[in-house]
């Protein structure tokens, strides 16, 4: 495949933008920790929404901002549990160091087998499947690829998983989920979450269904270009939010609580007025005060245009 110049340039391109994302994610975190980290988790978020779409549900990012934010009581329906317990599993695998194996214990957690896991689902969960030994095979596969680049790595990673499942029952977004394991283990992403569902859903590539090697890898490189895009703008709407509140508490006196909110919403992504008061030790009502003051201004918006259960985030 390699001697194939369009897939070469397509492989290249591919790099260059995932490696501009993780540069500038470092750059953006070198500038402001609090932006990089708010980014991250906006991520991850929106990834494992896009990830339950692949699986034909639909997860409101706002519920689940709700719900991540402690606004609002826990869901009950499955897939919004799912898109939690998702969102967990990936938030994990980014504090994962690079150059570490993966290890069978790691991928039934990934995809939800063992009798003791409280995210089962009995139709997913089959006791008597022997899938041990696929695992394993797997696990040898992987390793057998140390030698490969990172993005290839992953590539084909995801590949042999796809020609010999362990788990019948198991989903693309388990699938991609295992991906961004991948992409940590082998060092394709350092700081940025690879978001490979984000990639999926803009794309046509389709993670389960394998054509031909060559058409799987070429759909795979065009899914993480296509999500590398989405992490740059993102990136820009930051640095722009960034520049914008950094103009109004120059021209404004403003009070510290103000500048305390800002921080708070460029590390979480959104706020509450609970989240607020409980990070920042000021009340309730001068958080819901101060996100009033700052919606009118145009920093802040209300994500849910309910009168309770109200979160911000970046106007």
């Amino acid at each position: 495949m390699l001697s194939d110049p369009r897939f070469r340039k397509q492989l290249v391109n591919t790099q260059d933008a995932i490696s501009r994302l993780d540069e500038r994610a470092k750059r953006q975190s070198a500038l402001k920790i609090n932006d990089r980290e708010g980014w991250s988790a906006q991520r991850i978020l929106h990834d494992a929404c896009d990830a339950a779409w692949i699986s034909g549900h639909l997860v409101d990012p706002h519920d689940l901002i709700l719900h991540e934010s402690g606004a609002a009581p826990g869901p009950g329906d499955p897939p919004t549990l799912s898109a939690r317990h998702r969102i967990r599993l990936h938030t994990q695998s980014m504090r994962l160091g690079g150059n570490r194996p993966i290890e069978p214990q790691e991928i039934y957690r990934i995809f939800g087998r063992g009798p003791k896991s409280p995210e089962n689902d009995l139709a997913l969960y089959d006791p008597d499947e022997n899938h041990g030994e696929t695992v394993e095979a797997w696990c040898a596969r992987w390793n057998e690829l140390s030698s490969e680049p990172a993005l290839l790595q992953v590539g084909y990673g995801l590949l042999a998983w796809a020609q010999a499942p362990a788990f019948t029952h198991a989903t693309a977004a388990d699938l991609l989920l295992l991906g961004e394991r991948m992409a940590r283990a082998s060092g394709l992403t350092r700081i940025s979450p690879l978001a490979l569902a984000t990639g999926v859903r803009r794309t046509k590539w389709r993670p389960l269904s394998v054509t031909t090697d060559e058409m799987f890898l070429s759909d795979f490189l065009q899914g993480v270009e296509a999500t590398a895009q989405v992490g740059m703008h993102q990136l820009d709407d930051i640095e722009l939010w960034r520049e914008r509140a950094g103009h109004h508490l120059e021209t404004r006196r403003c009070s510290s609580g103000i500048s305390q909110v800002l921080d708070l919403v460029a590390a979480k992504g959104v706020v509450s007025t609970r989240s607020i008061a409980d990070d920042t030790g000021m009340t309730v009502q001068s958080a819901a005060r101060l996100c009033n003051e700052l919606t009118a201004s145009g920093l802040l918006r209300e994500l849910t245009g309910q009168r309770h259960f109200r979160v911000w985030g970046r106007g």
